[in-house]
């Protein structure tokens, strides 16, 4: 929801699908492989809570916003090392808005600093890229491209800038927005789904390719919701939105996306009245228009006991986090544990 709609936003998406949300397919239909990682657990590496997780090589990164904290495991779930430089030093930041590891370095974007902080992955600063405003999110596409997301809060009132890390210039700005916001979103929108840089935005059911020309909508989705969002909100405050649509029952956020072959599937939040906020997960066949969805969380599925939300989508596994007590207590309840 924007308070001011670029003319990109306003092109029609190349399809449009209807989703039920209250059809209940079978576990089968969208799982067929599932391993349960189980995180080290040292004093150094309290997480509280995961923010973001990407996984490269045989590393796993999971960022815990509320420490400015990126922890590292391998791919066995042991820790590693961490990234934590909270601070006033040149080479600290003051907080993290967002991180990404890049040829073999952590990129870690600060929007109070208005800078993306490099370092390598024993921690140690490298360099420093200033910018021009402050960012939420960012993806780097290659060493001349990066893209950053001002999720409307900043006061060059773009929402994306194609900028230049090695020229530090902006080579294009796309999606004008009116006011600064000063209200960001706690939702990570890239998706790089094949050859294809893919974007989702809070509370919009739109998947849209952005290029550094264009932000281009591809697929749109109808979720027959009790609540709807008419346009006239799209001219509110987010303050004052987020206060109107509180308890309503309305799509929350496309938050992966796996595309493989004709088959999309998307996993989603949808503030529910008979349940809260619950994750869903629909497969489309782009090919058949068939669709099937399932929501997460109305029982415990014995082969998939800690399958609950999803975070993101790696390599065609959807990633699901869960903290250690749930999982004892989840585990208990089937037996698994003594």
């Amino acid at each position: 929801v924007i308070a001011c709609v670029s003319h990109a936003s306003k092109q029609s998406a190349l399809k449009e699908y209807d989703i039920d949300i209250q059809q209940r397919d079978a576990i089968s239909d969208f799982v067929d492989s599932y391993k349960t990682l189980p995180l080290e657990t040292t004093k150094d590496n309290l997480i509280g809570n995961i923010n973001k997780v990407q996984i490269v090589d045989t590393c796993i990164y999971v960022l815990d916003k509320e420490q400015a904290t990126i922890f590292v495991f391998n791919t066995e779930g042991k820790y590693l090392n961490k990234i934590c430089r909270q601070g006033r030093a040149p080479e600290e930041y003051l907080g993290l808005s967002d991180f990404m590891v890049y040829n073999a370095d952590v990129y870690c974007l600060s929007h109070a600093n208005q800078k993306i902080f490099v370092y390598n992955m024993q921690g140690d600063w490298e360099r420093t890229i200033a910018l021009d405003d402050g960012y939420e999110r960012f993806y780097i596409q290659d060493d001349n491209t990066f893209y950053l997301f001002s999720d409307e809060s900043n006061e060059k009132h773009y929402n994306y800038i194609v900028f230049n890390p090695l020229t530090n210039r902006v080579v294009n700005q796309l999606d004008e927005f009116e006011k600064n916001q000063g209200y960001c979103y706690e939702h990570f929108p890239f998706h790089a789904v094949d050859s294809n840089l893919l974007v989702t935005e809070q509370y919009d059911p739109t998947i849209y390719r952005l290029t550094p020309t264009e932000k281009q909508p591809l697929y749109s989705f109808l979720f027959n919701t009790q609540d709807k969002i008419y346009d006239e909100l799209k001219t509110l405050d987010r303050a004052k939105l987020s206060q109107l649509l509180w308890g309503k029952e309305i799509l929350r956020n496309l938050h992966a996306i796996n595309l493989k072959g004709h088959i999309l599937t998307i996993a989603y939040s949808i503030f529910c009245h008979d349940a809260g906020i619950r994750d869903f997960i629909s497969r489309i066949d782009l090919e058949t228009n068939t669709i099937k969805t399932i929501r997460l969380g109305d029982e415990i599925f014995v082969q998939y006991p800690f399958l609950t939300t999803i975070l993101d989508v790696h390599d065609g596994w959807f990633i699901s986090t869960i903290p250690a007590v749930l999982a004892v207590d989840k585990g208990k309840e089937l037996d698994m544990f003594a």
